[in-house]
């Protein structure tokens, strides 16, 4: 009976000292959490060697929590729970994903254009800012155009009258590696945009997730128009009549043997092209079909999104800002190719100078068509819809 009189004090005194500690470790700070959503490794990569630094992660790395890339945000809510920062593109499918989220100081976005500033908004309510701005480009070999006494074209129908003069039975003018399914997307979106302008775009990025069938892309009049665009193209034979299997390998190839004049490509593929051959080449934007200042450039925006937390990291908070700082927005540009959205920030070169500039000057960055898709598995399949159509689809516009 002592016995069990002695037992009984020692284990409430344990389990005492247990719940405490359980308390104590709810309460202090906890490593603090990083995750991508539909980023690429090279760019993942990137962001990671910037930012995992001791005075925001604290003694050790971030720890990285691996998000699904193949299902929707929205349905990864246990995870979300864990993450104190998300980096993503911007997006539709991003802002219906009904974040939690800590909003940035204004005074941090101040130091963006006006244009960049809209990027991670909806409904007025914001979800995230730009950190980063890949872009669509249209490069051009420098050296055929001069031959042929072409200036770089500043309309759609300057390219195709440019096209329809290079044209031989070695020189394919335009050449984009369609059988990558964001370099089909970036196409797509780009001539989208050109042709149905800013007001025609967001149409099409709002009905892109009810797009199913053939039936369903006929019935929409903006990507039916870029979608015969294309068919035109290679029907003229403007576009290479096998760009639907071309590989970026095989655009270099192109590139570097004079057999193209005209590129349709990202800035991030514009880094993987060889120095000694994107030399040669000047990069623009892609241009509308008819002249016109109203422009909302195929410019997918690098979002930081710090989501809302129980438990918060003090690191996290200062990071969060400093994103958009000078000394993190050189080191991130610098690492990752991409474009800065800090105005006043010395840009990496003048392709990055440049893509700040043109977006700067437009309506506000906007999203590849693939990107406001929920998830990869959505992704794939509108890229074989896409793909279906400019095979099937009779010829002209």
């Amino acid at each position: 009976m002592k016995q069990k009189k002695v037992i009984i004090p020692v284990f409430a005194f344990l389990l005492s000292i247990i719940i405490l500690a359980y308390i104590l470790v709810q309460r202090s700070p906890t490593q603090p959490t990083v995750a991508f959503y539909r980023v690429s490794e090279q760019v993942k990569g990137s962001v990671l060697t910037v930012i995992n630094k001791p005075q925001w992660s604290g003694k050790k790395p971030f720890r990285m929590l691996e998000l699904d890339d193949m299902i929707p945000l929205e349905h990864q809510q246990k995870a979300l729970k864990k993450i104190d920062l998300l980096f993503t593109y911007d997006s539709p499918s991003i802002s219906g994903a009904e974040l939690h989220t800590v909003a940035l100081p204004e005074t941090a976005l101040n130091i963006m254009p006006s244009a960049m500033r809209r990027a991670g908004i909806s409904a007025n309510t914001r979800y995230g800012h730009a950190v980063l701005l890949d872009h669509a480009e249209l490069a051009w070999n420098k050296a055929i155009l001069r031959e042929a006494g072409i200036e770089g074209p500043a309309t759609l129908t300057e390219l195709e009258q440019a096209a329809d003069r290079l044209k031989s039975r070695f020189m394919w003018p335009i050449v984009c590696a369609g059988a990558q399914d964001e370099d089909l997307f970036l196409l797509v979106s780009a001539l989208a945009e050109a042709e149905g302008g800013p007001e025609g775009y967001r149409t099409l990025l709002d009905e892109t997730g009810d797009l199913e069938t053939l039936d369903d892309l006929q019935e929409s009049p903006v990507l039916t128009k870029s979608l015969g665009t294309l068919i035109l193209w290679r029907e003229k034979g403007y576009l290479h009549p096998e760009w639907l299997r071309m590989t970026e390998r095989d655009i270099h190839s192109f590139m570097e043997n004079r057999n193209t004049t005209f590129v349709f490509m990202s800035l991030s593929a514009h880094r993987r092209v060889p120095q000694r051959t994107i030399e040669r080449f000047e990069s623009s934007y892609v241009p509308p079909r008819t002249p016109t200042t109203q422009r909302s450039f195929i410019a997918p925006a690098l979002l930081a999104i710090r989501l809302d937390r129980a438990r918060q990291y003090g690191g996290i908070a200062e990071l969060h800002e400093r994103l958009t700082g000078h000394s993190l927005q050189r080191e991130l540009s610098a690492k990752t190719g991409l474009a800065p959205v800090n105005a006043s920030v010395e840009a990496n070169d003048k392709q990055a100078y440049d893509v700040r500039l043109w977006v700067a000057a437009s309506r506000e960055p906007v999203p590849m068509i693939h990107q406001a898709l929920r998830g990869n598995a959505d992704t794939a399949r509108l890229a074989a819809l896409i793909r279906d159509y400019l095979l099937q689809a009779p010829t002209g516009r």
